[in-house]
């Protein structure tokens, strides 16, 4: 690429940015207004409540814990978690874009519980089955990305102050994407079939 392309490229990029966090602070702000409404708002006031015991009977709340053993109901939690991931990883091969993205919050969700749990189980263990499940978030996350990035090509560029630069800079970050998401995919699955292969710390 000659200085003069990088140059174009600079500028596209300073253009694409712009944009990007122009719809990043409509975004924030759509947020901001939704969470200001009153079941917002009230929401969060149970949920402040909680860390005081509001909504908690506690007449027999620390007799029945007492009662309970944390061990098998650690395992039962983290099965249900495991299997809820496995359902959809075992079929990885033909996911769909929103399928990948379910499997990669049921992975985040396993690797809380696991994480709540930790103390229960070998320390080395859990920390090696969590680096794991993280590599797989990792992935799946770009990928996710990757994909959204298709959605810069329905950007209108036309009242774009250097919009030959700024569609430049669109097919730019697209081509870069579409290069890196096969190899990325492949990584994908090889971490999978590593992961369904692992010892399971709670077993």
């Amino acid at each position: 690429m000659c200085i003069r392309d990088r140059n174009h490229l600079d500028v596209g990029f300073e253009e694409l940015m712009a944009l990007l966090n122009s719809e990043c602070a409509k975004q924030r702000q759509i947020a901001r207004e939704t969470l200001s409404k009153k079941r917002w708002s009230s929401l969060m006031l149970q949920l402040a409540m909680l860390s005081h015991g509001a909504g908690l009977s506690t007449a027999n709340t620390e007799k029945r814990f007492a009662r309970r053993k944390v061990k098998p109901l650690a395992k039962k939690a983290l099965d249900k978690r495991w299997s809820e991931a496995k359902k959809l990883g075992l079929r990885i091969d033909e996911l769909s874009i929103h399928e990948r993205h379910r499997l990669r919050k049921k992975l985040k969700v396993l690797r809380y519980t696991l994480q709540i749990f930790a103390p229960l189980y070998p320390r080395k263990d859990c920390r090696i089955y969590a680096k794991r499940l993280a590599s797989l978030q990792d992935i799946f996350g770009y990928l996710n990305d990757a994909t959204l990035a298709d959605q810069l090509t329905k950007i209108d560029t036309r009242q774009a102050r250097e919009a030959k630069e700024l569609n430049k800079a669109i097919g730019f970050v697209v081509g870069y994407n579409e290069c890196n998401i096969q190899k990325a995919w492949r990584d994908a699955v090889f971490r999978w079939e590593q992961l369904l292969s692992a010892k399971r710390p709670w077993h």
